[in-house]
């Protein structure tokens, strides 16, 4: 992918423009040179987890419009994780670490979506850009619940993850009581450590806040349809994993892209 291969001459030509500041262009640096995701947050992977809503794949860190993530993403990867087969079973997790608010994590984290036994499987469409997707083979233990931050809190941070789950797993005795309306007080760590979870495989991340909140992101700043009521074509809301169908990660071209117009939507992306 061009971004993740070009952050060093980005980062040259920032500082070679009197309008970017030296400090912005450090930021700039810091955040491009991080290959963890999420950054600054434990449990991290080193690897992309393509998450996708309405049809259209997030990228890490990406601030989302409240009304689009609505309905359950879609899920995929580019290949099979190391050590995994096609009959390995995995876990997704989607917890908000910052509850009530990023200054004041009393109630973090929220568990959004828990979903043990995704299976992974090899697309047979010839319009999938994605070579695997994952399909649930048992209930949530906890269904997908769409982003909900406070409307005086700033943007919160909602991460995926995607873990392999050993043979024999069962949900801890002590987090069988999260799901329905009990989300808080979740702890994505001692959950992975007791489960005997192996990962994160690999994980993604975007960010979401109300409108007029600080750190809010338009309502036409998605590519995809965003309808207040949360209705999509490309959405599901009954709990299970679908098949990845957005854009696959290193589709991204600069042909035909100004520089203004890339450096533009960098800033965007990564929240100068």
């Amino acid at each position: 992918m061009f971004v993740n291969n070009s952050f060093e001459l980005l980062a040259a030509l920032l500082a070679s423009s009197s309008l970017v500041s030296a400090t912005s262009v450090a930021e700039f640096a810091k955040r491009a040179s991080s290959s963890t995701i999420p950054p600054n947050f434990s449990p991290n992977a080193n690897t992309q987890l393509m998450v996708a809503w309405q049809g259209q794949e997030v990228t890490p860190g990406e601030t989302l419009p409240i009304n689009v993530p609505k309905l359950q993403p879609q899920i995929g990867l580019e290949s099979l994780p190391a050590g995994t087969t096609s009959s390995s079973l995995f876990t997704i997790i989607m917890i908000d670490p910052d509850a009530p608010t990023p200054q004041d994590t009393s109630e973090s984290q929220i568990i959004h979506w828990l979903q043990p036994s995704a299976k992974a499987s090899t697309s047979s469409s010839s319009t999938s850009l994605t070579p695997i997707t994952f399909t649930a083979t048992a209930a949530a233990q906890a269904a997908y619940i769409p982003p909900a931050p406070p409307q005086n809190s700033s943007a919160h941070r909602y991460i995926q993850y995607l873990f392999s789950q050993p043979p024999g797993f069962t949900v801890p005795a002590e987090f069988t009581g999260f799901g329905g309306n009990n989300r808080t007080n979740f702890d994505i760590a001692s959950f992975v450590q007791a489960s005997g979870l192996k990962g994160p495989l690999a994980a993604n991340y975007v960010r979401v806040a109300q409108p007029g909140a600080p750190g809010a992101a338009s309502s036409s700043s998605f590519g995809g349809s965003a309808s207040g009521n949360g209705s999509s074509s490309q959405g599901n809301s009954t709990g299970k994993p679908q098949p990845f169908t957005g854009g696959a990660a290193g589709g991204m071209s600069v042909s035909g892209w100004g520089l203004a117009a890339l450096l533009g939507g960098l800033f965007v992306a990564y929240g100068f």
